[in-house]
């Protein structure tokens, strides 16, 4: 039997340049299944790859409950050689799988703990006390909530899911704000976690472990965050930071000793970190390669020497060494580079876009990590990382250069900026009916196995 790879819900870019890897490197297939129906057919039919015989060796549908027998299905039926976490949802069934099927690539306890973030930070305490981790803790309710931050002195706190990401459902609290006004943000949930706020400007630093634990950073990036919506501390791009910056080597130092406290093995990072006035302090460490395609401009920044893809792939696959990451600091350091994001100000439907083609035209332009909205397409009030209208990558000479060029990327990209004329309604109203036919369920859809 050939050799095959369990990887979920692959409809993403990065799950694709994963599936063409292992086909590549190894001639395993892909053993794909999806955990939501909704998701599932709203994205599956944009990456033919994913019905690919040549690629994959079988689909199955897997609701919460049902991988238990799901990873019973795969010991009998399958020879799962590796399992890929494409992305931050994946971490923790990934360990589970391949505990369930003896993987030597196998961590349960500590993916288990990148899922969960006061586990974690409290490991690290545990594992590193001289490394400095802000106060956290689970709370159940509005009023613990307020007592905790009184009881731990926090002047200002945060309130976020305990296992979520993307800075969705982030909250900022005072420690004079009203318990009614934490309510409001509560939603129903059964629990919340609380970290202590940390000021100062926040980066996100990546990099790769081997197996036998040694960590390499791959780069910097400083975040642009400002206040959208009524919503604090949303992305609106970010720059990389140069490797000679003392910033670098104060990130890089303070990942790695992070990221040997995990435990990790085998596996990518993306360490999101803050700096003060007292140094660094973590916020929150994945088990994955960095998000929104941000990978593919790392790959950039290093010339094309480095393919974070190839070196995380090999990891997932093997425990046998890689070699020294290809990284080409050179070229990395030869330019400013940033990431442009735009935010949606209200919830609406796209009728007519401008200035896209000026952006393109622009010598500093170099690539979309998320191309503007399509015509009919439907943009949804910012709130969260992934609320953005479109992602463009820039360069410059220096860092000024390409904040000038950001600013000019925001003012020439309008939709709906013009008068939406009865042509334009039709198309949009053509591309909303295409979509929804897209998304009914195919023949390959069907045909799954559930295991609920």
């Amino acid at each position: 039997m050939d050799g095959q790879y369990v990887i979920q819900d692959p409809y993403h870019d990065y799950a694709i340049r994963f599936m063409y890897q292992m086909h590549r490197n190894y001639d395993w297939k892909a053993v794909c299944f999806y955990t939501n129906t909704a998701d599932l057919r709203r994205s599956f039919r944009s990456y033919p790859q994913l019905r690919d015989p040549e690629m994959v060796a079988a689909s199955y549908r897997v609701s919460d409950g049902g991988l238990p027998r799901f990873i019973d299905h795969l010991r009998t039926a399958h020879d799962v050689r590796a399992v890929i976490p494409h992305y931050e949802p994946a971490v923790r069934n990934a360990g589970l799988i391949a505990a369930g099927l003896g993987l030597s690539w196998s961590q349960p306890e500590v993916l288990a703990r990148f899922r969960d973030k006061e586990a974690m930070k409290a490991h690290l305490r545990r594992t590193d006390p001289s490394l400095r981790v802000n106060v956290s803790q689970v709370v159940t309710s509005p009023d613990e909530a307020v007592a905790v931050a009184a009881g731990q002195g926090l002047s200002r706190y945060v309130l976020k899911p305990n296992d979520g990401f993307g800075n969705v459902g982030v909250a900022f609290f005072e420690a004079h704000s009203p318990v009614e006004r934490v309510a409001a943000h509560w939603n129903g949930s059964p629990s919340l976690l609380l970290e202590e706020y940390v000021a100062g400007d926040e980066y996100h630093c990546d990099g790769q472990v081997d197996a036998q634990g040694t960590v390499t950073i791959t780069d910097v990036f400083r975040y642009h965050r400002g206040m959208v919506n009524g919503k604090e501390n949303i992305e609106l791009g970010s720059n990389r930071i140069a490797s000679t910056s003392p910033i670098f080597s104060t990130l890089a130092d303070y990942t790695v000793r992070v990221m040997e406290a995990t435990g990790l093995r085998r596996s990518p990072f993306h360490a999101e970190v803050k700096i003060d006035e007292h140094g660094p302090c973590l916020i929150e460490v994945a088990a994955r390669l960095v998000g929104v395609k941000t990978a593919d401009v790392v790959n950039f920044m290093h010339g094309g020497a480095l393919d974070v893809f190839e070196v995380a792939g090999h990891y997932y696959a093997s425990a046998q060494p890689f070699g020294p990451l290809p990284t080409d600091w050179r070229a990395y350091d030869s330019r400013a580079i940033w990431q442009v994001a735009s935010a949606v100000n209200r919830t609406e439907r796209v009728f007519n876009l401008q200035g896209v083609d000026e952006v393109e035209a622009m010598p500093e332009f170099l690539f979309w990590t998320e191309r503007p909205p399509e015509i009919g397409e439907r943009l949804h009030r910012t709130t969260d990382i992934f609320g953005s209208a479109y992602i463009a990558v820039v360069q410059g000479p220096s860092d000024d250069v390409a904040a000038q060029t950001a600013e000019r990327i925001r003012r020439l990209i309008r939709w709906n900026g013009n008068r939406v004329t009865p042509a334009q309604r039709a198309r949009a109203a053509a591309s909303l009916v295409d979509r929804r036919v897209r998304q009914l369920p195919s023949a390959a859809e069907r045909r799954m196995v559930h295991y609920p």
